[in-house]
C-alpha cells in the first residue's frame, strides 16, 4: 500500500469518514448534557524532611536523598493508606449525618437529598446529635460488626463521596524537589470537596505522629527495660564484693597483698640476720660458760641467774614485739621506754649477781675472770636479745605466712567479681548510652513529625471548566482515526484480485489488458479508458494480423475458469476498437447466449474434432476470428489441445472483483501446460484508480485544489 491507495481509500470513503465521526460526537454530546460541575481544592503541606532541623544531626548538613526519597514514599504511601481512606470517609460520613437540612457549606442540596435517601434507618440511630466524634464511634463499630452491612458497601463500592475510591483521588505531589506537599481533590460538591481534603490532613497528621512518636517509645521502652536489668546484675555484683570483702577484712586487696608480700620480705631478711645473730652469740656463750666451768670452776647456771636471764628474755622479747604491734606511736614510744628500763633494771641486777660471783671466787686469776665474766654478761644479753627478737620473729613469720596464704586464693575469687562488675557496668553503660540516644530519636521524631500546614483547604466556589466540549471532540477525531483504521483494515485483508500486478503475482505472467468497471461517475470517460486498457492487446492482434502469411484469419480463443467473468462484453469492446481500424472481425460463440449482432454460433461438439479449420476455412473473408470458449470449470466442455497449440492467441478473462482459490491455481497451472506458456491474460471490472500502473494517469474531472496538490505534490516528491 504506498500513499496513493492511502489517498483513494480516503477519498473513496470520505463521506463515512465525516458521517460517522459527527454521530459520535453528537451522541457524546447528548451523553454529556447533564453532567455535574467538578469543584477542585488545595492544601500544602511543609514536612521539613529535607532541610528542617534534626537534633540527632546539629553540625553535619549534608543531605542524604536517598533517605529522603524514602522518607518521602513513606509519607505518601501512608496518605494513600486504607487505614487513613477509611477514618476520612466515616468522620466525613459523621459530619453529613450531623445534618437536619441542606447546608451549601457542607453539603449542596441536590446532594442532601440524594443523601437522605441513601442512608437507611439503622445508620440514622447511630447518630448522636452535636457529637461528630461520637458518631464517628458508634460508625465504626458498627462498620467492624460484619462485611455485608451498608457501611461496607458504602466503603467498597463507588459512592462519589464516601467510597475508598473517591478518597483515593486525592493527589498528593512533592512540589519542585522541595519540603512542601501539595495536596488537590475534585469533587462534584464544593463543601464535599473543602471538608474531604481538611479531614484527611487533620486523620493524616495524627497518623503520621503516632506513628513515628509510637515507634520511638517502643524503642525507649525496651532500652528502659535492659537498663533495669542491666542495673539490678550490676547491683548484685557489687553486693556480692562488698560481702566478700567484709568477710575477708579487705580494704585494698591489691595494696594490702603488696604489703604482706613485702612485709614478709623483710620480715625473711630481718629473720635472717636474728638468726645469724643469735647463733654468733650462742656459739660464744657456750664457749664462755666452757672456759668458766673449767679454768674457774663457777657455775653460770644455777637458778638465780637462769631467773634473771629468763626475766631478762621476756623483756627482749617484748621489745622486740614492739616493732609488730599497731599501735599509736606515743603509746608504742611509752611501752618503749617501760622495756627499756625493766631491761636496765635487770641488767644491773645479773651485773650485780656477777660481781658477788667474783668477789667470792677472787684468786690470782681476778682481773682475767672479770673480763671473762663482763664478756660473758655481754654476751647474755646479746644471745638472750637475740634468742628473743628469733623467737618473735618466728612467730610474726608464721602469722605473716598464714595470712599470705589466706589472701593467696582470694585473688581469683576477687578477680571474677570485678569482671563481673566490669562487664555488667560496661553493658549499663552502653544500654544508657542507647537509652539516651533513643530519647533523643524520640524527641527529633516528634520535631520532624510536628508538620505544619502551609496552605489550608480553600473553599471552592467556581466549579471547574467542563471537559465536555474536548470529549465531544476528542470522541469525534478517535472515531475518525478509527473509521479510517478500519478501512486500511480492510483493504489490507482484502483478498479479491483487484490489479494487474497481483494477477501478475498470482501466476499469469503475462497480463496486458485490463477493463474498468463502470462507475455512476462523469468524472470518467469510461470508452476513452475501455480502449486504453486494451491497447496492448489491440497491439497484439494487429501484430499477428499483418505478420499472418496463411489464407485463413488468425484465431483468437477467449477463456475464462468461470462464467460472469466477462467475455461477452471484452469481446465486444475489443470488436469495436479492430472495426474502427477497419479489421474484419467474426464473433463466434461456442455456446449459444442472447448476443446477437455479429455473433455466430458454433456448436461446441465440433471443438472436439479436427473439422474446425474446415469452418474456420468457409469464412476466410475475415482478418480475425474471435472465438468465446466455455470456462474451464464448465463441466459439458472439454478443451480441445490441438485448438489451444494452433491458435494465434489465447486470452484468459479474469474478474477483478473476485477472490483467488485453489481451483483457480489447478486451472490456472493445467491451461499453461497444455497452451506452452503462450497464455495472455486480460484483467475485467478494475476499479480505474487500479488501472494506473498499466494505463498511467486516470483522466477524470478534478478540482482546481485537486489538481494543484496532484501536479505539485505528489508528482514531485511522492513516488
Amino acid at each position: 500500500m504506498n500513499i496513493y491507495s492511502v489517498i483513494h481509500i480516503i477519498l473513496k470513503q470520505a463521506k463515512w469518514l465525516i458521517i460517522l465521526p459527527i454521530i459520535a460526537s453528537v451522541l457524546m454530546f447528548f451523553a454529556t448534557i447533564n453532567e455535574k460541575s467538578e469543584f477542585n481544592t488545595k492544601a500544602t503541606l511543609f514536612t521539613a524532611i529535607t532541610s528542617g532541623s534534626s537534633l540527632s544531626n546539629l553540625e553535619n548538613s549534608r543531605i542524604d536523598f536517598f533517605a529522603s526519597k524514602t522518607a518521602y514514599n513513606n509519607l505518601i504511601t501512608i496518605l494513600n493508606s486504607r487505614n487513613v481512606q477509611e477514618e476520612t470517609s466515616l468522620r466525613l460520613l459523621a459530619k453529613h449525618l450531623q445534618l437536619t437540612k441542606p447546608d451549601p457549606a457542607i453539603l449542596s442540596k441536590d446532594n442532601y437529598d440524594e443523601f437522605v435517601k441513601t442512608i437507611p434507618d439503622d445508620i440514622k440511630q447511630l447518630v448522636v446529635k452535636n457529637n461528630e466524634q461520637k458518631t464517628y464511634e458508634n460508625l465504626i463499630k458498627y462498620l467492624n460488626q460484619d462485611k455485608t452491612n451498608f457501611l461496607y458497601e458504602l466503603l467498597n463500592f463507588n459512592h462519589p463521596h464516601y467510597s475508598f475510591k473517591a478518597i483515593s483521588s486525592i493527589k498528593t505531589t512533592q512540589v519542585s524537589g522541595s519540603d512542601i506537599i501539595e495536596l488537590t481533590y475534585t469533587s462534584n460538591d464544593a463543601g464535599v470537596a473543602y471538608h474531604t481534603l481538611n479531614i484527611v490532613i487533620e486523620v493524616f497528621l495524627n497518623t503520621y505522629s503516632d506513628l513515628k512518636v509510637n515507634q520511638a517509645s517502643a524503642v525507649i521502652a525496651y532500652f528502659e527495660k535492659q537498663l533495669k536489668t542491666a542495673s539490678k546484675k550490676l547491683a548484685d555484683a557489687e553486693d556480692r564484693l562488698l560481702n566478700f570483702n567484709k568477710e575477708n577484712k579487705i580494704i585494698n586487696y591489691y595494696e594490702q597483698t603488696k604489703h604482706i608480700s613485702s612485709q614478709q620480705e623483710k620480715i625473711e631478711i630481718k629473720l635472717h640476720d636474728i638468726l645469724l645473730e643469735y647463733q654468733a652469740a650462742e656459739a660464744i656463750l657456750l664457749k664462755l660458760e666452757e672456759q668458766t666451768q673449767s679454768r674457774y670452776n663457777i657455775n653460770l647456771k644455777n637458778r638465780e641467774i637462769i631467773n634473771l636471764r629468763e626475766s631478762l628474755v621476756k623483756i627482749n622479747k617484748n621489745l622486740a614485739s614492739l616493732d609488730f604491734l599497731t599501735i599509736d606511736e606515743a603509746e608504742k614510744d611509752e611501752l618503749k621506754l617501760n622495756y627499756i628500763a625493766e631491761q636496765l633494771k635487770l641488767k644491773q641486777i645479773l651485773e650485780q649477781k656477777l660481781d658477788s660471783l667474783y668477789i667470792y671466787e677472787k684468786h690470782s686469776d681476778g682481773i682475767a675472770i672479770e673480763t671473762l665474766l663482763n664478756d660473758w654478761l655481754s654476751t647474755v644479753i646479746d644471745y638472750e636479745s637475740a634468742k628473743a627478737r628469733l623467737q618473735s620473729m618466728e612467730v610474726k613469720s608464721e602469722e605473716f605466712k598464714k595470712l599470705y596464704n589466706q589472701f593467696a586464693p582470694l585473688g581469683a575469687t576477687l578477680k571474677r567479681i570485678e569482671r563481673e562488675i566490669d562487664v555488667n557496668e560496661k553493658s549499663y553503660l552502653e544500654i544508657l548510652h542507647h537509652l539516651g540516644l533513643a530519647r533523643l530519636k524520640q524527641q527529633n521524631e516528634e520535631l520532624m513529625a510536628n508538620m505544619k500546614v502551609l496552605d489550608k483547604p480553600f473553599f471552592p466556589i467556581d466549579p471547574e471548566p467542563t471537559k465536555r466540549k474536548l470529549m465531544v471532540v476528542v470522541i469525534g477525531i478517535f472515531t475518525l482515526i478509527l473509521t479510517l483504521l478500519g478501512f486500511f483494515v480492510f483493504e489490507l485483508l482484502d483478498r479479491t484480485i483487484k490489479t494487474p500486478k497481483r494477477l501478475q503475482n498470482l501466476g499469469y505472467k503475462s497480463v496486458i489488458g485490463v477493463l474498468p468497471l463502470k462507475l455512476e461517475s462523469d468524472k470518467i470517460n469510461f470508452d476513452d479508458l475501455t480502449e486504453k486498457g486494451l491497447k496492448s492487446v489491440v497491439d497484439e492482434l494487429l501484430q499477428q494480423h499483418f505478420s499472418n502469411n496463411k489464407n485463413i484469419p488468425i484465431i483468437v480463443n477467449v477463456f475464462s475458469h468461470f462464467s460472469n467473468e466477462g467475455k461477452t462484453y471484452m469481446i465486444n469492446s475489443l470488436y469495436k476498437i479492430l472495426e474502427k481500424l477497419d479489421i474484419k472481425v467474426l464473433l463466434l460463440n461456442v455456446k449459444p447466449h442472447k448476443e446477437n449482432g455479429n455473433w455466430l454460433n458454433l456448436p461446441g461438439k465440433n471443438l472436439m474434432n479436427s473439422n474446425y479449420y474446415q469452418i474456420i476455412n468457409n469464412i476466410q473473408q475475415y482478418d480475425i476470428v474471435i472465438v468465446e470458449m466455455p470456462p474451464l470449470s464448465d463441466k459439458d466442455y472439454f478443451i480441445n489441445n490441438d485448438l489451444v497449440i494452433s491458435s494465434e492467441l489465447n486470452l484468459m478473462i479474469i474478474n477483478a472483483n473476485r477472490t483467488w482459490s485453489a481451483t483457480d491455481n489447478y486451472m490456472k497451472d493445467k491451461f499453461i501446460a497444455i497452451s506452452n506458456n503462450s497464455v495472455i491474460a486480460i484483467l475485467n471490472q478494475a476499479i480505474p484508480d487500479n488501472m494506473v500502473d498499466m494505463v498511467g494517469e486516470i483522466q477524470k474531472k478534478r478540482s482546481l485544489i485537486r489538481r494543484f496538490i496532484k501536479n505539485r505534490f505528489f508528482k514531485k516528491y511522492v513516488s
